[in-house]
């Protein structure tokens, strides 16, 4: 039934579906991974009376077809892509006994007694493109992966919320008159604690799984070089040889591993497969960039172009003040050397604008902005998905201290949010999206999804005045192409100097947390976490520490989910040569860098060679350390590590 039809379940009108549990004692399909969707489904075809195996995601693309009309809202069709996939999922794993008239098993059947599976429907481009975005993701209860009800529905946005069914018309109002996400509409109809599972953070090869990369600035020529740190199968031979790096004893809990894929909530974390370290671009040959005279003012990663691999970003300063931004885009095995996607004029501060149109084939957007403003005290590149479409977009924080008396012109304090936003080729006119009478420099300023919302916040770490304490406050994201006022979210007892911040989903609740590297003592590493909760506050808690010397001084950090389980884990890189005197590892470019250089000033910059990589896999409550690769010829004393 398409269009303003939903599946009408044959179910009872009390009936509250039961979530996951063990497998059951026999199965059809028998899958196991609440991860990983299932290959294939048992599907009986009613008009002949004989069960069939479908390709999942065929079957999937073919439902959304036969139940849910095209012209609904991306987002309204991405939460159905959703419900669709776990309702079939879940009976791929749960089998009811079902046969057919010669014995074969099957999991659902093609009508509506489960979900409707008409392959002679044709299947609109927006159904493979809404289902393939939304692949990766799962919902919980809890722990539990549970099985997602759907109705037609009244057309009234927040009416028939039950907490198990989605309600295909309402969530189409909610998200063509209230611009809902997907994330938002799911929660509006599963319930506001319902934990969004999406595997793969910082995935770079494409394979689902999260990756880590060193980026490596020549000091002498500028010359930009990458490596790669990845599980990827798929990946060439490595270009530098890997070797177990010196174990580092850890105080956190640790037990039996689950099962590869299996949503083992308290079970200690699945291994990475055997590490690959492979070159992400020749290293002997064309570099991805030279900077030349330009300073490096920030480098992040973020999928510009929405194909589910990150890319990587560089904000670059030349000396007659323009400002550039370059994207080095994800090939799969490593990155595209950098190409131009936004450019300012000399000595600019791009102007508030009207919000430039959603459509990429919209009138063609300038990629130069004009001269304006006064130049900004501090500027620092971000990056996330600020409005929701998929695709990773470019934020540039500026502040602005306040002119000395009788100075012109006269600037008043201030700290702005600009957002470039990507259309998936280029990047859009800068648009001020949020801004404060305050000079927040010496700030840190992130980006991260911490309301669950699908769209990314601002995150800014503030130390207090004359106390060794900061602050974490979030400016949260609308969808009006703005964010709320700052408020505060926690609070971590250490300076902002001591701090090497992070962000990733590290207990699967769908809501980034923040992750901190904080040094203790005289320069010993701990990690504390500020678990991002569903009443918009942070919780901090203590997810590692060890008993043995372990330099905060000579690590830098990286957020990925190594392990595809979909919490996100952490790379450290740690200095094997002559260790740093900066302290500092990891520190927010901004304005410190040298020029030509991209060296950052508090990296902990090291005259020796060779740097080994330790992971921190997350049980959901801490972190798990162990030894991952050694890597002789990487120069840690230049890397950014992403």
């Amino acid at each position: 039934m398409a269009g303003a039809c939903a599946v009408a379940f044959a179910l009872l009108a009390m009936f509250v579906p039961p979530t996951d549990s063990a497998q059951a004692a026999s199965t059809c399909t028998g899958w196991q991974s609440t991860i990983t969707p299932p290959s294939t489904i048992r599907v009986l075809r009613t008009g002949t009376g004989q069960s069939v195996t479908v390709e999942f995601r065929r079957y999937v693309r073919t439902v959304m077809a036969s139940e849910w009309g095209p012209d609904h809202p991306v987002a309204a069709l991405s939460a159905g892509a959703v419900a669709i996939k776990q309702y079939g999922w879940y009976y791929a794993m749960h089998w009811r006994g079902g046969r057919d008239a010669v014995g074969r098993c099957y999991d659902v059947v093609d009508t509506t007694v489960d979900q409707v599976y008409n392959p002679a429907r044709p299947i609109a481009p927006i159904y493979g493109a809404v289902v393939d975005a939304t692949w990766r993701w799962s919902l919980r209860k809890g722990t539990q992966f549970f099985l997602t009800g759907y109705r037609a529905g009244d057309g009234t946005c927040g009416s028939q919320q039950d907490g198990w069914h989605l309600m295909q018309m309402n969530a189409s109002r909610c998200a063509a008159r209230q611009g809902e996400s997907a994330e938002t509409i799911l929660r509006r109809y599963y319930g506001a604690d319902v934990s969004l599972i999406i595997p793969g953070f910082n995935d770079i090869t494409g394979d689902g799984v999260g990756d880590a990369a060193a980026i490596i600035t020549d000091p002498t020529s500028g010359a930009i070089v990458a490596s790669l740190l990845t599980t990827d199968p798929r990946m060439p031979p490595p270009a530098i040889a890997s070797a177990p790096a010196s174990p580092s004893p850890v105080v956190a809990p640790a037990g039996p591993a689950p099962s590869a894929g299996l949503d083992a909530s308290a079970a200690a974390p699945t291994a990475p497969p055997t590490s690959t370290t492979a070159s992400a671009n020749d290293q002997t040959g064309t570099p991805l960039a030279v900077l030349g005279d330009s300073i490096l003012v920030g480098r992040a990663t973020a999928d510009v172009n929405g194909d589910g691999r990150l890319d990587l970003v560089q904000l670059l300063r030349a000396p007659d003040g323009t400002l550039t931004v370059q994207v080095m885009r994800s090939t799969g095995s490593g990155f595209a050397q950098a190409v131009t996607w936004w450019s300012s004029g000399p000595a600019t501060v791009p102007p508030a604008a009207t919000v430039p149109p959603a459509d990429p084939a919209s009138p063609a957007i300038p990629t130069t902005s004009p001269p304006i403003g006064p130049v900004p005290s501090t500027t620092t590149l971000i990056t996330g998905d600020f409005n929701g479409d998929g695709r990773g977009d470019v934020g540039i924080v500026e502040t602005f201290a306040a002119s000395a008396p009788g100075t012109t012109p006269v600037v008043a304090p201030s700290t702005r949010l600009l957002v470039l936003r990507s259309t998936g080729t280029r990047l859009a006119t800068p648009v001020a999206w949020w801004e404060a009478a305050v000079d927040l420099g010496g700030s840190r300023f992130l980006a991260g999804d911490v309301t669950g919302d699908g769209r990314a916040d601002l995150i800014v770490l503030h130390q207090r005045a004359g106390e060794p304490i900061t602050t974490a406050l979030v400016a949260r994201s609308t969808n009006l192409s703005s964010l709320l006022p700052l408020r505060t979210f926690g609070t971590v007892a250490a300076p902002i100097d001591a701090l090497i911040p992070l962000v990733g989903d590290v207990d699967r609740s769908g809501r980034d947390d923040l992750i901190l590297g904080v040094r203790t003592g005289t320069d010993q590493l701990a990690i504390d976490v500020l678990l991002a909760t569903p009443d918009a506050t942070f919780v901090t808690e203590t997810w590692w520490t060890s008993a043995t010397p372990f330099s905060w001084t000579s690590t830098k950090l990286a957020a990925a989910d190594l392990n595809g389980d979909g919490r996100a884990d952490i790379a450290a890189y740690v200095d094997t040569g002559v260790a740093g005197t900066t302290p500092g590892a990891s520190a927010t470019p901004g304005d410190g860098a040298i020029p030509g250089t991209g060296a950052i000033p508090g990296t902990g910059a090291s005259p020796g060679m060779g740097t080994s990589v330790d992971r921190f896999l997350s049980t959901g409550s801490s972190f798990v350390e162990s030894p991952w690769a050694t890597i002789p010829t990487l120069d840690w004393g230049t890397l950014q590590a992403f």
